[in-house]
């Protein structure tokens, strides 16, 4: 049982970035792209800073699997 906004918050993060692995091979190219553009390796950007990434890639309502 989910008892704090944090909770919440942590699986929301975890469900979003899970998402990565049914996106399509646009939107993994163009998300990979952003990490680049970002000037950060993929392993120093913030569980935000990635989620933003990720935002900019699909648009809310926008099928991350067929794009």
């Amino acid at each position: 049982m989910i008892t704090t906004p944090i909770q919440r918050a942590l699986i929301d993060a975890s469900q979003n970035i899970g998402c990565i692995a049914e996106m399509n091979g646009q939107a993994t190219h163009a998300l990979a792209a952003r990490i680049a553009a970002s000037g950060k390796a993929l392993e120093d950007l913030t569980v935000g800073e990635l989620l933003s990434l990720m935002g900019s890639t699909v648009q809310p309502g926008e099928d991350a699997v067929s794009g």
